[in-house]
């Protein structure tokens, strides 16, 4: 968000945390870092179970992540759990709402507020005082931030952003026949493609950069899209050109070619050829490491969030055999925008049509490990 707004009340700020992540946590555990009075990062994590074992280590984790936020002067904490004031007989999860606290204070954080939002009401930890059947909820939904936030996208559950669209028989029909075609280079194909090279170069950058244009692509660029998202290279490049623009992704389309070229010259692995050219210092680090999340640019949310929402609809649209890459694709982009969840789904239905999908395994590596990438923490406000 770009606006500056003043959460005067709790319910103030409550309503803003939906906006900030753009869906409705739901047995969430949720940390709001603070620059001074602004608000920063936000880390959300899966509501523990109520063992101690759990929570210590969901706490450990929450004070890793906050100790890598750049400029952080303080947090605050929000839990939210379908469990009510009434079955409780109070505020739920006291526990964790005790405990979660101390350990951050304790870390090194000033922590201004610690908020349950529960089934039927909210308050704060902090506050003795509070209504035995909670806050009502409706201040949330009531509060004059809430009002200038109402245009906003926010999605009723996170589930919402993994989930792919209903098919549509006509695209997906239409679809198969130009990715079979692409894959066997049919005579229409090499036509469609004919017609495309009047359009864009037909490299995996410039394509990205096509395909950014446009609200609702041409089927026929789609499908040459998802046919470059089957070689990894161009998979790559294409992810690398949507989050960092078309001078990211035209270098590492040119960086590929010459690993190609070496590696055809010097035989070895991929690997070991990018290794030799980091080694001999004619490579930029950061660059061969952007998909890996280690740098400080912020990818370009609009453009991500849009072909996200293209990817989806494609993804839905054709056969199993096809899904593989552009799903790895979707997860990373999903994964870039820190939206950990998502992004394993993505990655697990990958994992669903090919056991032994490297870029799959990879991405599920990282996000059981709960890597983010490094921009994450780069310090840009809320």
């Amino acid at each position: 968000m770009t606006d500056i707004m003043r959460a005067t009340t709790a319910a103030d700020f409550l309503s803003a945390i939906p906006v900030m992540l753009g869906y409705q946590p739901k047995n969430s555990i949720v940390c709001v870092a603070f620059r001074g009075r602004r608000t920063g990062e936000v880390i959300r994590l899966d509501l523990p179970p109520q063992r101690r074992s759990n929570q210590k280590a969901v706490a450990s984790t929450i004070i890793g992540m906050l100790s890598r936020i750049t400029g952080i002067t303080g947090a605050s904490m929000i839990i939210y759990t379908d469990e009510t004031f009434e079955s409780e007989n109070g505020i739920p999860q006291l526990d964790l709402g005790r405990m979660l606290p101390a350990r951050i204070h304790g870390a090194g954080f000033h922590l201004p507020d610690a908020l349950c939002v529960a089934g039927d009401g909210w308050a704060s930890y902090f506050d003795t005082g509070y209504p035995r059947a909670g806050h009502p909820l409706g201040l949330i939904a009531a509060s004059e931030i809430a009002s200038r936030l109402s245009d906003h996208r926010v999605l009723d559950d996170l589930s919402d952003e993994a989930a792919l669209p209903e098919r549509d028989p006509l695209i997906a029909e239409r679809l198969e026949y130009l990715l079979d075609g692409f894959e066997h280079l049919t005579d229409e194909a090499m036509m469609v493609l004919d017609r495309l090279e009047e359009m864009m170069d037909l490299d995996a950058a410039s394509c990205s950069c096509t395909i950014a244009e446009y609200p609702t692509p041409p089927l026929e660029v789609s499908a040459w899209m998802l046919s470059m998202a089957q070689r990894p290279s161009d998979r790559d490049v294409m992810s690398i050109t949507v989050a960092f623009g078309c001078e990211f992704g035209e270098a590492m389309l040119e960086s590929n070619a010459r690993y190609h070229q070496l590696q055809a010259d010097t035989g070895g692995t991929m690997d070991e050829v990018v290794q030799r050219e980091i080694d001999a210092g004619r490579v930029d680090v950061d660059d061969v490491n952007l998909l890996a999340g280690h740098g400080t640019r912020r990818p370009n949310v609009p453009r991500v969030q849009g072909t996200i929402d293209l990817l989806k609809q494609l993804i839905a649209n054709i056969p199993d055999r096809y899904r593989p890459g552009p799903l790895c694709m979707l997860s990373w982009l999903q994964w870039s925008l820190g939206r950990g969840s998502a992004a394993g789904a993505a990655s697990d239905m990958a994992l669903a049509i090919d056991p032994k999908h490297s870029m799959a395994l990879l991405l599920n590596a990282m996000l059981s490990a709960g890597m983010l990438p490094e921009w994450a923490f780069s310090g840009s406000e809320v």
